[in-house]
């Protein structure tokens, strides 16, 4: 900027929205003193802690301010042109309270300390001014004191990407923003979209520095961008895919120009608006979980649960299960129906004898049950399918019978995982499998909510089928029955008490938990599989109030954040 005449630099001030109402004078003032400075996308301008002498005005691009680093990070806000930052160092002579890094190209205008205080001396317009806008922001961080630190700006590659759009827009509530660059003028024929949305165009021939500048514009007054790209790598598109921060190519081909991103979180999808409505999802940070716990013959309530869920439309985009949990949660990722899962539920109990699925262990070592046959029949049951052929992605927890580890499975034959999950100690013999001797998950993590999370689930729905000792005492009191002992229920009783105590302090990650009543059922009897089935509806039906509440739009204050 050094060079330019007095009145340019004025005029160039005049864009930024923070000047346009001051006087002539007071900007003419400002642009004598003021340093121009441009910054890239990833490039931090201070950080937490460092001292501050400067004030910093937005021309262009974007900024998000946070504190924290790694998983602790919190992102406070997010500024675009016109917003200024740095302020409470320099008024108030403390160190910096946050980080800022430029999320979109950014060229900035600095005031040292000493010139902010001659200029609030001499024009208290300029005080004013910044009072305003702290009020301002003060009254966004009440609405909503952490931002989400979302994917946005993204690029999207193929046919229609104002699907795409519009599923944001409808899951988050937000403004949602549609940046043409594929040159189809997109604009024009806005009028005849079956979707309402907020389209801008630029040509894809245009400089970096002018889509720079037009998305900065679009990240200052809507919380998302949607980028749609052509498929030619020409400078302007190049650019605008550096600057996102993720890429969607829906029924389209990975460019060999964009293969310098594949750092960014990238998906490929279908035009079908169930593929559409997951990615949104994805990109939006509301993925939804569900994790289903083990208990045996009660986990038959899962087929209840999952059957609500279905039919009120409840999106799933992951599922993690332990025993029981595993055995259903298995069946529903690979895609069967509702109705195969139920009957099969229904049915079960009728494999259960020493002429189908019991091959008794002669003499019992690690087991009274050797398990070929129940893995002869899983292989039957999941049709052989792998983890990487699920339609949605699963997870089964089992533990290390020699070391005590927690292992989620989730590659190879989703029958051996099952196997492995299921095999309760001392009744099924532990499942080999690459060189562990695998047995129930109960033992470590019977509600593998804490699976999802670390996976990436953003709301996440739980089904617990072990019921807490406050509702096996009342059971057993109402009944005066002891109930039937023998080695099975022994053992089956002694890994329920295992996993409550170890549940306690598994849940905390849990969005929604649904606790079907089944404490009056055996775990060991699989026979009144319609009543627990019954049970797992009833349980879910009482909290879909909570779980629609968690999917609702999440309408973002006036805060400028993309």
């Amino acid at each position: 900027m050094e060079g330019m005449s007095l009145p340019a630099r004025v005029e160039r001030l005049r864009r930024i929205a923070f000047f346009q109402n001051l006087p002539f004078a007071v900007v003419a003032d400002l642009a004598v003193r003021l340093r121009h400075e441009r910054y890239r996308q990833g490039e931090v301008v201070f950080v937490e802690g460092s001292l501050g002498d400067s004030l910093y005005f937005i021309e262009s691009g974007q900024v998000k301010i946070s504190t924290g680093s790694g998983s602790q990070e919190r992102v406070l806000n997010y500024l675009g042109p016109g917003n200024f930052f740095g302020e409470m160092a320099v008024l108030l002579k403390q160190r910096r309270m946050a980080t800022v890094t430029v999320v979109i190209d950014a060229d900035l205008w600095v005031l040292r300390k000493a010139d902010l205080e001659s200029l609030l001396e001499k024009y208290p317009a300029v005080a004013l001014q910044i009072t305003e806008e702290l009020s301002r922001r003060l009254t966004d961080t009440i609405r909503q004191p952490v931002k989400e630190d979302i994917y946005t700006p993204v690029a999207v590659f193929g046919d229609e990407p104002w699907v795409l759009a519009e599923a944001l827009k409808r899951l988050t509530g937000e403004r949602v923003a549609l940046l043409d660059m594929s040159g189809s003028n997109l604009i024009q024929h806005s009028r005849y979209l079956p979707v309402e949305l907020v389209i801008d165009s630029i040509s894809p021939r245009a400089t970096a520095q002018e889509v720079t500048e037009k998305m900065s514009l679009l990240a200052g007054t809507h919380d998302r961008v949607l980028v749609w790209l052509p498929p030619e790598g020409f400078e302007a598109c190049v650019k605008a895919a550096q600057l996102c921060e993720a890429i969607v190519f829906i029924d389209a081909p990975a460019y060999g120009w964009v293969n310098q991103f594949a750092f960014k979180p990238t998906w490929h999808i279908t035009q079908t608006l169930v593929e559409i409505e997951r990615v949104a999802r994805h990109l939006a940070h509301r993925v939804v979980g569900l994790a289903l716990s083990s208990g045996g013959a009660r986990g038959l309530a899962h087929v209840g649960v999952l059957k609500v869920l279905k039919r009120e439309g409840i999106p799933i985009d992951m599922v993690a299960g332990t025993s029981a949990g595993a055995l259903f949660g298995g069946l529903f990722a690979a895609g069967r129906s509702i109705e195969t899962i139920e009957d099969f539920a229904l049915n079960f109990h009728k494999q259960l004898s020493v002429w189908n699925l019991l091959d008794l262990a002669v003499p019992p070592r690690t087991g009274l049950i050797r398990g070929q046959r129940f893995l002869k029949y899983l292989r039957e049951l999941y049709q052989d399918v792998v983890f990487e052929q699920l339609e949605i992605p699963f997870y089964a927890v089992a533990a290390d019978v020699l070391t005590g580890e927690e292992i989620v499975l989730d590659k190879g034959s989703v029958a051996d995982a099952v196997r492995a999950s299921t095999s309760i100690v001392g009744i099924l013999m532990p499942h080999r499998l690459d060189n562990r001797y695998l047995v129930d998950g109960g033992a470590v993590n019977p509600l593998p909510a804490s699976v999802l999370a670390e996976r990436g689930a953003d709301i996440i729905i739980a089904s617990r089928v072990i019921p807490s000792m406050e509702e096996e005492k009342e059971y057993r009191r109402a009944s005066r029955s002891s109930g039937q002992m023998d080695l099975i229920s022994l053992v089956s009783n002694f890994q329920s008490i295992m996993e409550r105590e170890i549940i306690q302090h598994r849940q905390s990650c849990v969005d929604v938990m649904i606790t079907p009543k089944v404490a009056a059922y055996r775990p060991t009897d699989y026979r009144p599989a319609a009543e627990l089935i019954r049970l797992g509806e009833e349980a879910t039906e009482r909290v879909l109030s909570a779980v629609r509440a968690q999917l609702s739009p999440r309408i973002s204050g006036v805060g400028v954040k993309l």
